[in-house]
């Protein structure tokens, strides 16, 4: 009726357009050829290209698709039709180089993908198809590059750039070992990687760094034989001798023409057999010194040890052999030669040899422990030179003077061991176990005739130790010489006129000189056989108690004084006719003597008198003594 009639208008109405939409105008109905010429006709090459796919007209649609610009479909279309080279150009065409290179490389065109690959950034695929075109300087330029050493350096290899693919391969290697897999096909990756390195070091001519590089990853038997081509045997022996190789190491050795090294490999194969002096023997030979002496150490032979650790320069190691052997003299020597001169000199005097012992003691500066060993062989004289030369900063001071004043005291140069012995009792008081400066000191006194001084002395070493030595034995003779002697005689003229009478104990000479305060005489003490100077004073000393009672005193202040510049008072006393005074008789001139000789001394000569002077003044002055006419 009406009402369906009137519903199929509307549905109509409705499905017209939306079929000329879709089809973008064309004529309705089935597609066909002539739509798809007529659009592109009208240049619609993108309706027309699908059209003709629909069609599954493949080669027209593409041909549209590039006519319209639009590369992606047209390079889809052939694609699909599996023409890769078409593909790859339109792939191209359209910046797509992922795609167009995948083309390429599907069409055998391998260079030209890698060029597209890199462009893509996609290095390893550009690599890859380098290396499939044959192209290998560029595909290992282009996998060190991204860090594909491994495939950069088999590269290199191949093209027989060996130095460079060793480098390439040990940075790959490198990496593996800072990512380290507990796997054994880890471990096999790992290793055959370092091979590879390490023949491309060897065929570089480098074999010291194959060796490195397979020690480095464990297989050290492989890197001796690297390391003894490159000369360094002590490594490359030492690695073949870790491992008990000593068969592959004996033939590389006579191969090379290494006899040493063979001696030295044989060595080591004895003394893993326990056979060491044998070991000793071949290691020797070897010129493995120090090895040789450690084995020879070993069986007892210490002479043979000490002698190839001398070789080897380990003196201290021969000194100890030398030791152990009996030879002190040679162990000397060694300890010497590495400069251990204090351990040297003790060995020295072990085997007798004073003077080295003391050589050597002079050179470090020990001038006392040197004097002590010139003195054991009579070498008094060199002895003293050294002792005067040990400096009161020294700790050995105090016994360098003490035995200065013995030797001075050996030779009778009574001054000069008085001093030292003085010396050594201002440094170390008087004690019950230090009295041999103060008994020498009395024996000095004793020896010039100074009876009370000495007596005093003697006293002062009985008061700390009663029996020391001789000491009671010399004070009972010193007070029978006192009880014997007679300090005033009758007077005898001693011709000549003017002279004063003198005791009886001393016959004067002759004159010496006089002036204000009295005449002196050179004469002869006949109890003591020796030279005095005899001063008599003048008439108003004898006659005035108070002046003669201060001369007195003053005699006895005098008399404690001893010293080199100051004049020994020997004795003093009154006789019925003179005040009289015996002191030390010095022969030589008068300072007025030289004066007269000489208006102005050199001042060198002035000096030195002046400090004699001064000396002795300083010591009167620390015995609280003041000199009242300077």
């Amino acid at each position: 009726g009406p009402i369906a009639a009137g519903l199929v208008v509307v549905w109509l109405l409705w499905l017209v357009p939306r079929l000329l939409r879709r089809d973008g105008a064309a004529p309705a109905g089935r597609p066909s050829p002539a739509k798809a010429m007529r659009l592109v006709r009208k240049g619609a090459y993108l309706e027309a290209g699908r059209l003709y796919e629909r069609l599954a007209s493949w080669e027209a649609a593409a041909a549209a698709y590039e006519r319209g610009r639009a590369f992606m479909d047209a390079a889809r279309v052939w694609e699909h039709q599996n023409q890769p080279a078409k593909a790859a150009r339109l792939y191209e065409q359209a910046n797509e180089f992922l795609k167009a290179g995948e083309m390429h490389a599907r069409s055998g065109n391998h260079l030209r993908a890698a060029t597209l690959f890199q462009k893509a950034g996609l290095d390893v695929r550009a690599a890859e198809a380098a290396e499939r075109a044959g192209d290998l300087e560029r595909a290992a330029t282009l996998y060190a590059k991204c860090d594909t050493f491994d495939r950069a350096g088999e590269l290199r290899f191949r093209m027989r750039q060996y130095a460079h693919a060793a480098d390439l391969l040990e940075r790959a290697a490198g990496r593996l070992r800072r990512v380290p897999q507990d796997s054994e096909d880890f471990h096999h990756a790992t290793r055959t990687l370092a091979r590879r390195c390490a023949e491309a070091h060897a065929k570089a001519g480098q074999p010291a760094r194959a060796g490195a590089v397979l020690r480095d990853h464990g297989l050290e038997v492989e890197a001796a034989a690297h390391y003894c081509q490159a000369g360094d045997w002590d490594v490359g022996l030492g690695l073949f001798l870790r491992h008990q190789q000593f068969d592959e190491a004996a033939r590389l050795c006579q191969q090379m023409g290494r006899e040493a090294e063979l001696h030295v490999v044989r060595g080591e194969q004895c003394l893993a057999e326990a056979r060491e002096a044998d070991a000793a023997r071949e290691l020797e030979v070897g010129g493995l010194w120090w090895r040789a002496g450690e084995m020879y150490q070993r069986v007892q032979e210490y002479a043979r040890a000490a002698d190839m650790y001398a070789r080897h320069g380990d003196e201290e190691r021969a000194a100890e052999m030398y030791l152990a052997a009996g030879d002190p003299k040679r162990a000397a020597m060694a300890l010497e030669r590495l400069g251990k001169r204090p351990e040297a000199a003790q060995y020295y005097r072990q085997a007798g040899e004073r003077r080295e012992a003391a050589r050597l003691l002079q050179d470090v500066g020990d001038h006392f422990e040197a004097a002590t060993e010139l003195l054991a062989v009579g070498g008094a004289e060199e002895a003293m030179a050294l002792l005067q030369q040990v400096g009161p900063e020294s700790e050995r001071y105090l016994e360098a003077t003490i035995l200065l004043g013995d030797l001075f005291l050996e030779r009778n140069l009574d001054g000069p061991a008085r001093e030292k012995y003085e010396r050594a009792t201002a440094l170390r008081p008087i004690g019950p176990d230090f009295v041999y400066p103060t008994y020498q000191l009395a024996r000095l006194q004793e020896r010039q005739g100074n009876v009370q001084e000495a007596l005093r002395l003697y006293e002062k070493v009985v008061a700390e130790q009663l029996d020391y030595r001789d000491v009671q034995e010399r004070i009972g003779d010193l007070w029978d010489r006192l009880a014997g002697t007679t300090q005033a005689l009758p007077v005898r003229e001693a011709g000549g006129s003017g002279t004063q009478a003198a005791p009886a104990r001393y016959r004067i000479v002759r004159e010496v000189g006089r002036g204000g305060m009295g005449i002196v005489y050179q004469a002869e003490d006949d109890i003591l056989l020796r030279p005095v100077a005899y001063k008599v004073l003048p008439d108003a000393v004898r006659d005035d108690p108070r002046a003669l009672e201060d001369f007195l005193r003053e005699a006895r202040i005098a008399a404690s004084l001893h010293h080199p510049n100051i004049v020994t008072i020997f004795d003093a006393g009154q006789t019925a006719d003179a005040v009289y005074i015996a002191m030390e008789y010095v022969e030589g001139r008068s300072l007025q003597d030289i004066l007269d000789e000489v208006r102005i001394l050199p001042l060198p000569q002035a000096l030195d008198i002046f400090r004699q002077a001064c000396r002795s003044l300083i010591h009167a002055h620390r015995q609280q003594v003041v000199h009242r006419d300077v």
